[in-house]
């Protein structure tokens, strides 16, 4: 504050100056400025119409000028919107399906609308004999009747009761009034959705759901219910096309919809094997499931719940068929997945798990010609075949191939590689395996022929390169045959066939002149010995012996056959009912003997 007489500069808390003592005086505050009342009522009236039209550009402008979500595949768009406030509020309940006994089988959330409409899936019914609406705990209202005609995806029940509170009408759904949904779960919830173009359905109309919509909920227009969507369940939303809700009457009686109409249809049939307790066997709900792929379908497969949809059946049989294969039951596999059950489910895993059922019960070849009538019976109904069904019958050829090779057969193995080289000529893996059978049946040039006919892949190198070998080898053994032993043995064990009925153990002695039977070989090959049988003087650890010598009609080993061959009797200590093969046999071959190894070849001279 500066002093008016000495101008000096003083504190602005002093009352004097403090150079020359001079009260200090204050200049007056300048007087603040009042805004009239008049101008801030005009203020507020501007905000409150700009508020009130910004208002209207963005939630009450016509649909189309509406900014929408991108439409998604499953056909939709949405955008948040206020809800009315003189709406008549949802009124959400449970309806309660329960079985003869009372018993709760299953319970499913919905809203009242119109004169006490409520609407459910009508497979959401399925196993019950009684409904009931339950607002509370304490609230239960009786369902008697509804309004349901064959192809109508939901059913709309009537509740029971005098009005239970106001709420919207039920109304027709109109095509080009802005569509709205609201949850049942959520209150105060609702956005605009655009749909894509539905399809008929009965008294309905079904479009696939947005994936905005995650709860069961309502579709309204102008405050009134226009449809229903369970998205838990079902991927579609259904649009009523009936008539208005006040006009509606209750026609179908709930005890003849339980009984008449849904129990005789598969959906109610597979619901039933599906809550079968674990005690029932595997063979009956296999059984159970294929009578229901047999029965007529009440719903189109997008109005019901996956878990009541073919494919989702078909994985419960593979199960039980894998199990009854697992427990040596495939003849109850081979029973129960038959040819038309097959052909009805046009599956690939049940058509496999039917044809492995047959190579265990039949054989390859069998199980490969009911695939192949499967195959014919599907593309005269289809048009087409089923997905990767050439990949499994050509497997099943080339697990046929490998079978005879491993384990031999009564089928010709060149046969069965010709059958399959027939349908899949293109197979490589196949073609080297007819070379594999070529090579068992010892058909070393049919082996070559196959090899050399095809360029294969750098990633067959190895597997070419044993074959090449293998073909070299039967080529060079041609004529001669292979008997393992142990390694290192003394002895030489090989199985020989003497007259060409009876077979001996014989044991090979490069260094005895003839060949020996045992005498318990005379009774069995009927041989008869008398006074004009030549003797012969033999040494043995004993001393000199006499024994007998006898003709044999033929000496066979492997195959080889020696006919007219002479054999003395003789019991070897240590080897009782053995013989011996002596050089009257062997030198009819070109022997090589690697006693390392453990190999034995004789080839013809």
């Amino acid at each position: 504050m500066i002093c008016r007489k000495c101008r000096t500069n003083n504190p602005e808390s002093s009352v004097y100056c403090v150079s020359c003592g001079q009260p200090l005086i204050r200049k007056p505050r300048a007087k603040m400025k009042t805004v009239p009342w008049y101008v801030l009522v005009a203020g507020l009236c501007v905000f409150l119409v700009g508020a009130y039209f910004i208002f209207m550009m963005i939630f009450q402008s016509p649909r189309k000028e509406m900014p929408t979500l991108a439409a998604t595949t499953r056909g939709v768009g949405a955008q948040a919107i206020p809800l009315d406030k003189k709406e008549h509020p949802l009124i959400v309940g449970g309806v309660v399906v329960q079985d003869l006994e009372g018993r709760e089988i299953s319970g499913w959330i919905s809203a009242v609308c119109g004169d006490n409409w409520v609407a459910l899936p009508v497979w959401s019914l399925l196993g019950g004999k009684n409904l009931v609406f339950q607002r509370a705990e304490s609230e239960e209202i009786q369902v008697k009747r509804g309004i349901w005609t064959t192809g109508d995806p939901l059913v709309i029940l009537k509740l029971e009761a005098d009005q239970i509170g106001k709420t919207p009408e039920l109304n027709p759904w109109k095509q080009y009034k802005p569509l709205e949904w609201r949850s049942f779960l959520k209150k105060d919830s609702g956005f605009q959705v655009d749909i894509a173009p539905p399809e008929k359905r009965g008294t309905y109309l079904s479009f696939p759901l947005p994936y905005e919509i995650q709860e069961a909920g309502v579709f309204m227009q102008e405050g009134h219910v226009v449809g229903w969507a369970f998205p838990q369940w079902l991927d579609n939303g259904y649009l009523w096309a009936g008539s208005a809700g006040v006009d509606l009457l209750p026609d179908v009686r709930m005890d003849q919809l339980f009984h008449s109409i849904l129990a005789n249809w598969r959906e109610a049939h597979f619901d039933y094997v599906l809550n079968m307790g674990e005690a029932v066997p595997a063979v009956r709900k296999l059984e159970a499931f294929a009578e229901g792929l047999r029965m007529d379908s009440l719903f189109s497969e997008e109005d019901v719940p996956q878990q009541l949809r073919p494919q989702s059946i078909i994985k419960h049989m593979h199960s039980l068929a894998s199990e009854l294969l697992k427990n040596g039951l495939a003849r109850d596999v081979v029973r129960i997945l038959d040819e038309n059950i097959v052909i009805e489910a046009q599956s690939l895993t049940l058509l496999k798990d039917s044809v492995l059922a047959r190579v265990e019960t039949e054989d390859y070849h069998k199980a490969i010609q009911f695939l192949e009538r499967i195959k014919e019976n599907i593309f005269e109904i289809k048009g087409q075949g089923i997905s990767g069904l050439d990949q499994f019958h050509a497997k099943l050829y080339r697990d046929w191939l490998r079978r005879i090779l491993d384990q031999g057969g009564y089928y010709s193995g060149m046969i069965a590689f010709e059958e399959g080289k027939r349908v899949f000529p293109d197979d490589i893996e196949l073609h080297l395996l007819g070379v594999e059978v070529a090579l068992a049946e010892k058909n070393w040039t049919r082996a070559r022929e196959l090899l050399q006919m095809r360029d294969y892949p750098e990633t067959m190198r190895d597997w070419i390169g044993e074959l090449e070998n293998n073909i070299q080898e039967v080529q060079e053994n041609e004529g001669a045959v292979t008997i393992r032993f142990n390694p290192g043995s003394k002895h030489i064990s090989v199985k020989v066939y003497l007259n060409g009925t009876h077979s001996f153990r014989f044991i090979l002695d490069t260094g005895a002149t003839m060949c020996a039977i045992p005498s318990s070989a005379v009774d069995r090959l009927r041989i008869n010995i008398d006074q004009t049988t030549p003797i012969r003087l033999i040494s043995t650890a004993g001393g000199y012996a006499e024994t007998y010598e006898v003709k044999l009609k033929s000496v066979e080993l492997e195959g080889f056959r020696v006919l007219s061959v002479k054999a003395l009797i003789i019991d070897i200590p240590g080897f009782r009912d053995y013989g011996l093969l002596g050089q009257n046999f062997l030198n009819n071959f070109h022997i090589e003997i690697d006693n390392q190894k453990g190999i034995l070849r004789l080839k013809k001279r």
